[in-house]
């Protein structure tokens, strides 16, 4: 990223709801965290509060169309609230389905952002699951591909033999429709995320302390494995017994085509 501003972010952070969703505590420890965060990065940031869902859906709508994304080498989108499987739940109570706010910065609906970066950190549950982990055995390598049993790498989708790959109905695009994207989320389908009353949600944390010791020099696909690692490492305590003990695995996913670098002259 070369540009000044770097680009524009949104952090979308609901803590206080109607009925009989509990308010999340802590939320706004993590709002001030990823301010302070992304500007220190070189971005434009803009907060969006305690909005119902058809109102996060109208305020992402316009952001994704700003004139200004045309000037900015990437656009960073933080989403915070309580949440299900594919869904991020506004101030009312009701949900956004996240393929919906995704698809407003596709390369169909978000031309001023063709080619660029365009990275979503989701910090929701995703489920009503409490993780309980499991115990690894004692003598294991520091830089392993597995975690819990479960294989660290990230694999590669489609056909990988050699050939040509052609379509039913000929057609000529320049990029597919979603491209340049990446998401992080808090925890694995199915579970949910935690977040402390008072420091704020562990992967938030997480991302702050990784980005803020390694973004000089380190791109961003590497940071979010060291954010995965740190967050794995948390177990919670709390006065419920549903929750203590809980653990949380943060992952991501990515169709980013190249290693994206917040200060690539460094």
């Amino acid at each position: 990223m070369v540009t000044t501003p770097r680009g524009h972010a949104l952090i979308v952070n609901n803590s206080v709801f109607d009925g009989d969703l509990s308010d999340r505590k802590g939320a706004d420890v993590d709002v001030r965290i990823t301010d302070n965060l992304l500007t220190s990065l070189g971005f434009t940031v803009k907060q969006l509060l305690n909005k119902s869902a058809q109102e996060m859906l109208k305020e992402l709508e316009y952001f994704s169309k700003l004139d200004d994304h045309k000037d900015g080498s990437c656009c960073i989108v933080f989403l915070m609230s309580h949440g299900q499987e594919g869904c991020i739940i506004g101030r009312d109570g009701q949900t956004v389905r996240l393929k919906k706010i995704f698809g407003l910065f596709d390369n169909i609906h978000c031309q001023k952002l063709l080619g660029k970066p365009k990275l979503f950190f989701i910090q929701s549950c995703r489920g009503a699951n409490v993780d309980r982990g499991t115990v690894s055995p004692r003598d294991v390598p520091d830089a392993g591909g597995v975690l819990n049993g479960q294989s660290l790498s990230c694999q590669l989708f489609g056909p990988t033999g050699a050939g040509e790959d052609v379509p039913d109905a000929a057609r000529c695009v320049d990029q597919p429709t979603r491209t340049d994207m990446f998401f992080g989320y808090a925890t694995q389908e199915g579970n949910m995320a935690f977040r402390n009353e008072t420091q704020g949600s562990w992967y938030i944390q997480a991302i702050d302390q990784v980005f803020r010791q390694r973004a000089k020099d380190t791109h961003v696909a590497d940071m979010m494995t060291m954010v995965n690692r740190m967050v794995a490492e948390k177990t919670a305590q709390s006065e419920s017994l549903r929750y203590t003990g809980g653990k949380e695995a943060s992952e991501y996913l990515s169709n980013l085509q190249k290693n994206l670098y917040f200060f690539p002259s460094l």
